[in-house]
């Protein structure tokens, strides 16, 4: 059987195995935006429906 030189119990993550630092900033890139406009929905709806209680 051919050896990995990981399959040893030993390493919890492949050497081979990287972190795409390009895909993060993707990520965060449109994720950080996204969770803004829907922040400020949120807080808009949430100021309408406090203001139609009154």
């Amino acid at each position: 059987m051919a050896q990995t030189g990981w399959d040893d119990g030993q390493a919890l993550i492949p050497p081979d195995m990287y972190t795409d630092w390009t895909a993060v900033a993707l990520l965060l890139l449109t994720a950080a935006p996204l969770a803004i406009v829907v922040g400020t929905a949120g807080f808009f709806i949430w100021k309408q429906k406090r203001s139609s209680q009154r």
